[in-house]
């Protein structure tokens, strides 16, 4: 079973972590996140990013889609607020196999 962590657009007006960085639209550089998604990025090598998703202002809903896939770096920050550093982050453009219901920071399933 493989990790995925559950992030907003960079654009998402409604997205929650504004300090989450991205390489660009797909690619994930790091997250501040949970202490339990912290530990369970500790426990894995690499984690896939579950993209919600989004409508821009005055444009186009956007589904969901796995972005990329990412290697887990390091972890740094405060422990009530950990930063999650990634590398080698990779498009992987496929479709969501999970429908999400409330507030979900991560799950496990089947590798995309």
């Amino acid at each position: 079973m493989s990790l995925y962590i559950v992030l907003h657009h960079r654009r998402d007006p409604h997205g929650r972590w504004r300090a989450n960085l991205w390489h660009d639209d797909d690619r994930i550089a790091s997250i501040t996140t949970t202490p339990q998604v912290a530990s369970q990025c500790q426990a894995e090598t690499t984690v896939h990013v579950h993209r919600c998703a989004w409508k821009p202002r005055g444009g186009k809903y956007v589904g969901p889609i796995i972005s990329c896939s990412a290697v887990v770096d390091r972890i740094s920050g405060p422990p009530q607020q950990p930063i999650v550093h990634f590398r080698d982050a990779a498009v992987v453009g496929k479709a969501v196999k999970r429908r999400l219901f409330g507030p979900t920071n991560s799950y496990f399933a089947a590798a995309p």
